[in-house]
């Protein structure tokens, strides 16, 4: 009977092993993978000697190849067993629903981050390519975006990836009201915006790669108001975004940490407030 050395979560507390001279290592599980990979990842080798502390090292260095969901590692007389549970490889991935973002820049996108035909399947990177692509969309103003994915097993420990993309609507910008502003007109600073009321959300073309942290979207799209009469510079705080409670959501739309958010979809009001400065003009 196999006396049990270590499994894939350790306890921390438990007391050494005697150690003893490894004389074989025989594999279990493997479907897929070459032994010869699992040798090449193991730290031990015939001859070794080893306890309780070098098995655990050995399990843990099995563990970073991404190759395997559980390993256990026992002693038989002078053999050391290895039992794995692989993880499963892609054996396809479909995508349906998209028209904004093309299916080929998505495959991309999910070859870049390691999900792509032949490899193995890891649910993590699955779970964070669907943050990342919903966070897309809302780069596109689509705030009601939704992405689905489910995973289907199939024969000869393989899974098919679906992915179900609802992209939802484009939000219209419903009002604008700016606040503080005592020297110029409410009509006199929204003409300096280049969105208006009742448009369209515009962006640059989406892609995969993670976007680049900046300011909140309208402020990205209005002009400063800089040396106007006796105005040496006027400044606009973050502003505040609102949203008709029509329906709920999920993901908050990427301004900054200050700006305050009220959820739903569809129109979207934004508040900015002005604080100029006077200056005295030389002479």
């Amino acid at each position: 009977m196999a006396v049990l050395i270590c499994l894939s979560v350790f306890s921390l507390r438990a007391p050494k092993s005697r150690p003893f001279v490894i004389q074989d290592i025989r594999i279990e599980g493997l479907q897929r993978i070459s032994p010869g990979s699992v040798f090449a990842a193991l730290p031990v080798g015939v001859g070794d000697t080893v306890d309780t502390l070098v098995v655990r090292a050995a399990a843990k260095s099995l563990f970073a190849s991404g190759n395997f969901d559980d390993i256990s590692i026992a002693r038989d007389g002078g053999v050391l067993v290895v039992v794995v549970a692989e993880r499963p490889s892609i054996s396809e991935i479909t995508i349906d629903g998209n028209k904004a973002i093309e299916t080929e820049a998505l495959l991309d996108g999910l070859k870049g981050a390691g999900l792509a035909v032949g490899q193995v399947f890891q649910r993590s990177t699955l779970e964070g390519m669907q943050l990342e692509l919903q966070r897309q969309y809302v780069l596109q103003g689509r705030y009601d975006a939704t992405i689905d994915s489910e995973v289907i097993a199939e024969p000869r420990n393989r899974v098919s990836i679906a992915i179900d993309v609802n992209e939802g609507t484009v939000a219209t910008i419903q009002h604008i009201n700016v606040v503080g502003n005592n020297i110029f007109s409410d009509e006199d600073l929204l003409d300096l915006f280049e969105l208006k009321t009742g448009g369209w959300f515009s962006f640059s073309r989406v892609t995969t790669s993670t976007p680049k942290k900046s300011s909140p979207l309208i402020l990205r799209h209005c002009l400063p108001i800089i040396s106007i009469g006796a105005i040496c510079s006027s400044t606009l705080t973050p502003l505040r975004w609102r949203y008709p409670p029509t329906r709920r959501r999920s993901t908050s739309p990427p301004t900054s940490q200050r700006a305050r958010n009220l959820l739903s979809v569809g129109r979207v009001s934004a508040v900015i407030w002005c604080s100029p400065r006077r200056i005295s003009t030389a002479s």
